[in-house]
């Protein structure tokens, strides 16, 4: 038994790429099987001929549109436990951030960073680190959460 799995690379953090994803979705989960599905309507598959598993999500920017992507192999549980990050969440975290950052002048100075436990330095205009600093920002929601869900490669920790 064949599978096209081989034709599909992870997805690059482009709209494009989510944009021809969606598109190919329909023809590409019909050869899969359902291994888990989680509370979010998003799904954990893998392909009975290579193994290969795969996370189905729901991208809210494009119109709550199905996509798959590829993710290493994992059992249900674990998956249940904390499904995998999802790309479109870490394209719209990562453009956000740039722009954030873009904005903002993160040059460290001469002063430790207040927040318990850290030992890198404070950012001119604050009392704390670049990290410290993003965080206390986010608690407020003055800027996009970190996605949610399991790092995994090839996108690192999805964006810090």
């Amino acid at each position: 038994m064949s599978c096209a799995c081989g034709e599909y690379a992870h997805l690059e953090l482009y709209r494009e790429e989510i944009d021809r994803r969606i598109r190919a979705t329909k023809k590409l989960k019909g050869a899969l099987e359902l291994i888990a599905e989680g509370g979010a309507g998003d799904q954990l598959l893998k392909c009975a001929a290579c193994g290969q598993h795969w996370q189905s999500s729901r991208a809210w920017n494009w119109g709550a549109r199905e996509y798959l992507f590829k993710v290493p192999d994992i059992g249900a549980a674990e998956w249940l436990a904390e499904p995998y990050m999802k790309p479109d969440e870490m394209l719209i975290y990562g453009a956000s951030m740039s722009r954030f950052e873009e904005a903002q002048s993160f040059k460290e100075k001469d002063e430790a960073c207040r927040a318990e436990g850290c030992d890198g330095r404070a950012i001119e205009l604050s009392v704390l680190c670049k990290r410290h600093h993003i965080e206390s920002l986010q608690k407020v929601w003055a800027l996009p959460q970190y996605p949610r869900g399991r790092p995994f490669e090839p996108y690192g920790d999805g964006y810090t």
